[in-house]
C-alpha cells in the first residue's frame, strides 16, 4: 500500500515522517506432509516498488539468519534472563568474542559442537584460546 491520503493519520508520529510503503508478505513453506503460512507485515520508507521493497526484506532475513540465528542456536540467547543494567549488553560482547573465536577454529563440527567440547575439555578450551 503506497496510498498518501491513508498514511496522513499516522504520518504526524516522527518516526514515521518518511513513511512511504506498508507491505504485507505471506510466506509458504511446504513439507511433505504440510504446508505452512505466515504473514508479515512491514512499514517502509522505501518508494512502492515491489522488486526494491523485496530486496530489502530478502537482505534483512539473510542477516537474521545468519548471525541471529547462531546467537539463538548456539548460545540460546533467547533464552537467556540477563537484564540487570549493562549485563546483557555485556554477555553479547562476551557471546561475539566466544563466536569469533569459535569461527576461527578449522576442525570439523558445527560451532555448537565446538562449544559443548570447549566447556567439557580442558585441552580443547586451551587449544582455541591459544589461536587469539
Amino acid at each position: 500500500m503506497s496510498d498518501p491520503l491513508a498514511f496522513d493519520s499516522i504520518r504526524h508520529y516522527q518516526e514515521w515522517a518518511d513513511l512511504q510503503t506498508i507491505v504485507r508478505v505471506q510466506r509458504e513453506r511446504r513439507f511433505a506432509d504440510k504446508t505452512e503460512r505466515e504473514i508479515s507485515y512491514y512499514i517502509s520508507s522505501l518508494p512502492p516498488k515491489a522488486s526494491l521493497i523485496l530486496n530489502a526484506i530478502r537482505s534483512h532475513w539473510r542477516i537474521e539468519n545468519s548471525l541471529h540465528w547462531v546467537w539463538d542456536v548456539v548460545f540460546r540467547d533467547d533464552d537467556s534472563r540477563i537484564r540487570k543494567e549493562n549485563s546483557s549488553q555485556n554477555m553479547a560482547v562476551l557471546r561475539s568474542i566466544a563466536l569469533n573465536i569459535l569461527k576461527q577454529d578449522p576442525s570439523k563440527g558445527s560451532l555448537r559442537q565446538k562449544r559443548y567440547t570447549a566447556a567439557l575439555e580442558d585441552t580443547f578450551l586451551f587449544h582455541l584460546l591459544a589461536r587469539v
